[in-house]
């Protein structure tokens, strides 16, 4: 066994005595909250996101639609966020049940034994939610489970998954996503950063030099030919631009 076998059953361990002392009724609801929300996640992910991408002006799209990543890391975000939003609600309904029960009936043993078994499934849906984000990473993902008797189980639990689900988008993200695109992609947005800060400094120099050279070379022809006011206009235009 490895190490990563061992953090497997500390997780399944410590959600299996959680849900001892809740009870069977509240750990139904929260298993249910993992498994929908998991299930929903990768059904509505992509819908939402397209969604979401055509409230976006053509104008941002079009800037960073050189970076994948950015619209691989936007799918991710939307997928956990379905994730917790369906968690969360069932988690609540659990609750509101739980406590309507709770002045009636008392929690037998039995009661608490079942919720216990369910908590350590839920354990077991855990580690896998876990596994899903490390498998995208090859070497990482192979580094931390080698070695492992559990791991395989685990994944065979993963593909399972996928095939009730409608949709098996979410796992083709391993495909659009590699370590060496994402340092490829940092890279590219730190020379992007790096030009405009440059032109940014050539704008500043610009502006100095037509400044000085109208307060220095043609300030004579200026006092001859403009009044007042007219040069605390040029001064004005002068000032918006440095600003900008």
């Amino acid at each position: 066994m490895s190490f990563f076998d061992f953090f497997i059953i500390f997780i399944v361990g410590i959600c299996f005595l959680f849900s001892f002392y809740k009870g069977m009724v509240r750990e139904v609801f929260s298993l249910l909250g993992y498994l929908c929300g998991y299930i929903l996640a990768i059904d509505y992910y992509e819908d939402m996101a397209s969604y979401l991408q055509s409230m976006i002006s053509q104008e941002i799209m079009q800037r960073v639609s050189e970076f994948a990543i950015v619209f691989t890391v936007f799918k991710i975000i939307i997928a956990v966020f379905i994730f917790f939003t369906v968690k969360i609600i069932l988690d609540l309904v659990g609750k509101m049940i739980r406590k309507g029960v709770e002045g009636t009936v008392i929690i037998s043993f039995p009661d608490r034994l079942v919720g216990g078994i369910l908590g350590a499934i839920k354990g077991l849906i855990i580690v896998v939610i876990i596994l899903f984000p490390l498998s995208l990473f090859d070497g990482f993902y192979e580094k931390i489970v080698k070695g492992s008797v559990i791991a395989p189980y685990l994944e065979n639990s993963i593909s399972l998954i996928a095939q009730k689900s409608s949709k098996n988008k979410l796992l083709n993200f391993s495909s659009e996503l590699s370590v060496e695109e994402i340092q490829e992609n940092l890279k590219k947005i730190g020379d992007v950063d790096s030009i405009v800060k440059d032109l940014n400094d050539k704008k500043k120099e610009l502006l100095n030099t037509i400044r000085s050279g109208i307060e220095s070379d043609t300030q004579e022809e200026v006092m001859e030919n403009y009044t007042k006011e007219d040069k605390n206009k040029l001064n004005d235009i002068l000032e918006k631009l440095s600003s900008n």
